[in-house]
């Protein structure tokens, strides 16, 4: 059960492993669903994976008491399992959960939890206090989760650096690509780059091929931020390697990456205010490109089946010296218009796939975003950020 297919997992597959595998490393049995799922799923993704299952008792041997009778059923079990997991552990994981029947008890189930090792170990819970860890062997007694040691985590903590440093190499792959097609101006133009990419990429999401094809059907969407045109002699959509980009001298540069990597990069084109006689950059288009971004994202994420930890960085570019202005509906006179001592100003928001599902926190990943960045402008958190709201929820809305 390790391996096969969780949707082709029936109840036999259950019954012929509890039959074999006593609790240990990698098999956990408890007879109702408890409220320690955190403490369990983050102790097998920091060792080995494994496999939980509710509704089955264990004898003085930690062997699984047969037949297996299951446990009364329950509405909403598999979504309450998913968020305790979801929610109680950092970095979250996100375990797959079956739901299944036991033939000769009507109304009994048993609930099926497999957990991945993770490359993002160590996961903590406890408001990341604890890490727990699986010890003992399918030869000797088996204990329950023990806290980690020191070394243990730094192991742990070093085998993140691997997928970090691929992570870099394909973002500066893709930088070197916008210095190479994306011709600026002798001038110094203010830009804005917005990136999304799982945190610890190690193992591709999808194939270079999925992702042409994504991206075709995207563009004929009239809301899709996707841009596609591949008989263009000015851009259009080119193969690079892990993906498919947009180059060219008139249009934000995009980019879509096998390891789940979302990189847009645009120019930002500076407005004049006749009250004032200066020009300035929007906010309005700093919101705009980060909800594409967002929209984007969550399409693409969905696509590839991936809800894991990702990080959003947002990096504005040679702005020193720029004003940063709300537009007609977003100006407000206590909002200093304060010129950027600072050639670039960045932000950097983690949070999981799984949050850009849901509008509400979308937003909150936007607005947190955005706060980082208008700090560098002399904007203190303030009024706003309820029209920034207002306005996201509009977008959602009409497009």
């Amino acid at each position: 059960m390790f391996t096969k297919p969780f949707s082709e997992i029936v109840f036999d597959d259950i019954k012929a492993f509890c039959e074999k595998c006593p609790e240990g490393v990698r098999a956990e049995y408890k007879r109702q669903v408890h409220k320690e799922i955190p403490k369990s799923v983050s102790s097998f993704a920091n060792t080995l994976g494994g496999i939980l299952i509710f509704g089955v008792e264990t004898d003085e041997n930690n062997r699984a008491i047969l037949p297996v009778e299951g446990m009364q059923s329950d509405r909403g079990m598999q979504e309450r399992i998913e968020e305790s997991a979801f929610d109680g552990i950092h970095p979250p994981v996100t375990p797959e959960v079956k739901v299944v029947d036991v033939p000769e008890i009507p109304g009994n189930v048993v609930v099926l939890v497999r957990v991945n090792e993770s490359p993002e170990a160590p996961h903590a819970i406890q408001n990341s206090t604890r890490v727990y860890i699986r010890v003992g062997s399918t030869t000797q007694p088996y204990e329950k989760p023990e806290l980690a040691t020191i070394d243990r985590i730094e192991y742990m903590l070093k085998r993140r650096e691997k997928p970090q440093e691929l992570s870099n190499r394909i973002i500066n792959r893709i930088e070197e690509r916008i210095t190479d097609y994306w011709s600026l101006t002798s001038q110094p133009v203010p830009n804005l780059t917005l990136i999304a990419r799982p945190l610890f990429p190690y193992r591709p999401l999808i194939s270079p091929s999925e992702i042409y094809e994504y991206m075709r059907k995207q563009s004929s969407n009239p809301r899709s931020r996707v841009l596609f045109n591949d008989h263009s002699a000015d851009f259009g959509a080119r193969q690079v390697s892990g993906g498919v980009c947009f180059v060219g001298a008139s249009i934000p540069y995009q980019e879509l990456n096998e390891y789940g990597i979302i990189y847009f990069r645009e120019k930002l084109h500076k407005s004049l205010c006749e009250d004032a006689g200066i020009e300035y950059l929007d906010f309005r288009d700093l919101l705009r490109n980060h909800f594409d971004l967002i929209d984007v994202a969550k399409d693409f994420y969905q696509r590839c089946q991936y809800l894991g930890g990702i990080e959003i960085k947002a990096i504005m570019r040679d702005v020193r010296g720029e004003r940063l202005m709300f537009g007609n509906t977003f100006r407000y006179d206590s909002i200093p218009l304060q010129k950027s001592l600072d050639s670039e100003i960045s932000a950097a928001i983690t949070c999981c796939a799984r949050d850009l599902m849901k509008s509400e926190n979308a937003s909150n990943v936007i607005v947190n975003s955005l706060s980082q960045l208008l700090w560098g402008f002399g904007v203190r958190p303030g009024n706003w950020e309820g029209r920034a709201r207002k306005m996201l929820e509009k977008w959602r809305v009409n497009g």
